[in-house]
């Protein structure tokens, strides 16, 4: 039950992809050898079916890197109908190195500020998540896209990676956060930092 990480890895025989990972740190920390979320997924959660797993991304990317950046193009190919049509899962980790560069949506200075939400910029979160949404909104269309026109209902969940193991697909709730796109299924609000897309509704978990 491999999980490859990068396209440039050899594919083991037999051993062939069945879901596509794009992620940061939560994907690829640590290597060559430790225990990541992608391994425990493939080696504990998903059905031997599913557990072989192809990792895009590196530590420290961010979501614009998937779809404006480095990682882009990579993706891209993945999700050409040629290759897509082998996968039945897409998981996507990201936002937090995003949110970094946004200095975690704080006021430049909290000096002498005794209330941390008085320190809360609501300007730069408003900002950042308009960035986050446009950024998963296209990744999710363009997965959408290809596996459009499918005869099976597809299910797709935004989930958490501190509960995508007790919990697959569970929907996260926020006091702050911003409205899934368009075809989730869903109006409440979410934090988009980890999303799990499936095709047909078989269970992969």
């Amino acid at each position: 039950m491999p999980v490859y990480y990068g396209r440039g890895t050899p594919i083991e025989p037999g051993a062939f992809p069945a879901i596509l990972a794009i992620g940061d740190s939560w994907f690829w920390y640590p290597l060559p050898t430790g225990y990541n979320l992608l391994q425990q997924l493939s080696e504990r959660v998903l059905k031997p079916d599913y557990a072989n797993i192809l990792s895009l991304g590196y530590v420290g990317a961010k979501l614009e890197d998937y779809v404006e950046g480095k990682f882009a193009d990579d993706f891209q190919d993945e999700l050409r109908p040629v290759n897509l049509q082998y996968y039945s899962a897409v998981l996507i980790s990201g936002a937090g190195n995003d949110a970094v560069d946004f200095s975690l949506a704080l006021k430049n200075k909290c000096a002498g500020i005794g209330s941390p939400g008085r320190c809360f910029d609501e300007a730069r979160f408003d900002a950042l998540m308009r960035k986050l949404s446009g950024w998963m909104g296209r990744m999710i269309h363009d997965i959408r896209w290809t596996w459009r026109g499918e005869p099976a209902e597809r299910h797709r969940r935004c989930s958490s990676t501190a509960t995508i193991m007790r919990r697959p697909m569970a929907r996260l709730r926020s006091s702050r956060g911003f409205h899934c796109p368009s075809g989730l299924g869903s109006s409440r609000r979410w934090i988009g930092h980890r999303c799990a897309t499936t095709r047909l509704s078989a269970r992969i978990w």
